[in-house]
């Protein structure tokens, strides 16, 4: 059987997705609030927080095996490249219609 090991409440929206790194030493979540943030995960403790879409973010996913970029989706018709350690927005796709 299962159980809770931990719970965080960071977002003031409802969550979209969640992923961990491949070590499981981080997850990520999106939200409706067009966030995603980055957390440690054994003591569930925020390191940061991705800014910059206008809308839900609707899709993330670490680039494991590495570990050290974030993808995230948004309903605002881009898809975002981010650093996992400095939370900086390295790259912006755009052009989904």
């Amino acid at each position: 059987a299962f159980k809770l090991f931990k719970e965080v409440g960071a977002h003031k929206f409802p969550l979209t997705d969640c992923a961990f790194n491949k070590s499981g030493e981080k997850f990520v979540t999106a939200s409706h609030d067009r966030t995603a943030r980055v957390f440690e995960s054994f003591t569930g403790s925020e390191l940061l927080t991705l800014e910059g879409h206008k809308n839900v973010v609707i899709a993330l996913a670490f680039n494991n095996p590495f570990g050290d970029r974030i993808m995230t989706g948004s309903f605002d018709k881009t898809a975002k490249i981010w650093s996992s350690t400095s939370g900086e927005c390295l790259h912006t796709y755009s052009g989904h219609e």
